[in-house]
């Protein structure tokens, strides 16, 4: 993920030039524009992150998908994530998917659009994430984590209970 800076290096142009016509600003010719607009763009800046990085006491945001938030075993691994972000500069959002693979792969965009910094994916079915889904986790430095399915491509943690049975 680029910064002004970064961009204005890209675009051979200031910071201030950047920021300009990120800001959308009359003084900015508008061919200006539309070459750092595509740098930025090419390079997934996020005015909102890059602010966010730069904060001392940043607040991490944690994604959680499951399947179902009644079942006793989604129970038990959510209220482990719970205690263990307790008391620390976490905000854990929980989805449950339902077990429909489009709504994981649904949650798992929205997540990306909500800037989270890590994800731990649940997934409960058969199918595969697809390699565009992970690739956007990737592209804006999502961390994503799977409990208890090592059949994805990403670091996979395995519970107890997984490892006993």
């Amino acid at each position: 993920m680029a910064t002004i800076r970064q961009i204005a290096q890209l675009a051979k142009v200031s910071p201030a030039t950047v920021s300009r016509a990120l800001a959308n600003h009359p003084h900015v010719r508008p061919d200006t524009r539309q070459h750092i607009l595509e740098i930025a763009q090419l390079y997934h800046y996020n005015p909102m992150r890059t602010q966010q990085e730069g904060a001392p006491s940043k607040m991490i945001k944690i994604g959680c998908l499951v399947p179902s938030v009644s079942a006793d075993y989604y129970d038990l691994v959510l209220e482990g994530v719970l205690e263990a972000t307790a008391g620390e500069q976490f905000h854990v959002m929980i989805v449950q998917t339902h077990h429909v693979f489009a709504h994981t792969c649904a949650a798992i965009m929205r997540m990306v659009e909500q800037q989270v910094d890590g994800i731990f994916i649940i997934c409960g079915h058969a199918e595969l994430l697809p390699k565009t889904t992970l690739m956007a986790l990737w592209s804006h430095n999502i961390i994503p984590l799977s409990i208890d399915d090592t059949r994805l491509p990403i670091d996979s943690v395995l519970t107890d209970e997984q490892m006993l049975g």
